[in-house]
């Protein structure tokens, strides 16, 4: 059974942008490409990032035809934002433009005609309706929706209190996971070579499938090792250590206890004229029968 946890990880966005997409008409497919590109810029901490169609094509099951007409029109209408042209050898890169009033894309009818709310920028403010539908309720329902309405927004101040709190006496999370992604990138840039786009994204499936923090701890790994190809020996690693359900590098230390102590006999270097009772009896034999057969040499002769 699946249960996510936001202590593996998860991604920052403003309430206000999720409550102004639901505003705008946007068609299923490009949804799932705006949240794609949410997850892969800021869920990674980043403002844009490299996006093949492929690369979209896999994360979120849309044809290429489809994603290259959704994207085409979500550019169009300013919201997500074309910052790099790609090239033969190099991927465009996109940016979600949190800007909304720029977008160029039609509202739902009903929104056209109140008032935007904005009772998330300062969460003391207290939706008014001004739809003529709502002027004709009663009083009593009026007075509901206002108590309702502060009850919300007092509720959402406390859970914003104790989401900063959280933020500032738990290490966990996505604080964390980022911080390793940029040591990640970091440590390949400075032991292996410089990150082209298509190991960029390469790393990026790497840390989806397990995590920034034993993609870098594979990665020191191929590095000690002097492999080849270090990138695909530390695909290697985390693969077995995704085989083995290890999460974490506690997980990936206790196996490494664990074997060492099942045998404790590896690593040592026995002595190189270690021999058994056998051999040794064997080698006596033949000096003993070399120094019988040995002959006297006569230096008499010798011319010195």
């Amino acid at each position: 059974m699946s249960s996510p946890q936001t202590e593996n990880g998860f991604t920052r966005i403003a309430n206000e942008i999720l409550e102004s997409v639901q505003r705008y008409k946007f068609t299923l497919n490009e949804m799932k490409i705006v949240m794609c590109v949410w997850r892969y810029t800021y869920g990674f901490q980043r403002k844009s990032h490299q996006l093949s169609l492929t690369f979209l094509m896999n994360h979120t099951g849309l044809g290429r035809t489809r994603i290259n007409d959704s994207l085409k029109k979500l550019v169009e209408s300013n919201v997500i934002v074309k910052i790099e042209q790609g090239g033969a050898n190099a991927t465009n890169s996109y940016m979600f433009n949190k800007n909304y009033n720029s977008w160029k894309i039609e509202k739902y009818t009903i929104f056209n005609s109140v008032q935007d709310d904005t009772s998330v920028q300062n969460d003391t403010s207290v939706r008014v309706d001004t739809d003529t539908s709502v002027q004709g309720a009663t009083s009593t329902s009026v007075q509901n929706d206002t108590s309702t309405s502060v009850q919300d927004d007092t509720q959402e101040r406390k859970v914003k209190d104790n989401y900063k709190e959280s933020i500032k006496d738990n290490n966990k999370g996505l604080l964390m996971v980022d911080e390793y992604f940029g040591e990640v990138i970091k440590f390949h840039e400075q032991n292996i070579g410089l990150i082209s786009p298509y190991v960029s994204q390469q790393i990026g499936y790497l840390v989806d499938e397990s995590n920034s923090e034993l993609v870098l701890l594979a990665l020191k790994k191929s590095v000690e090792a002097n492999a080849n190809n270090k990138f695909k020996y530390a695909r290697a690693i985390v693969d077995s250590w995704k085989t083995q359900n290890y999460k974490t590098i506690e997980d990936v230390e206790n196996d490494e206890k664990r074997k060492a102590n099942s045998n404790p006999s590896r690593g040592i270097v026995h002595s190189l004229f270690e021999a058994s009772p056998e051999t040794l009896e064997r080698q006596r034999r033949m000096v003993e029968e070399h120094q019988k057969n040995k002959k006297e040499i006569d230096y008499t002769d010798l011319p010195y």
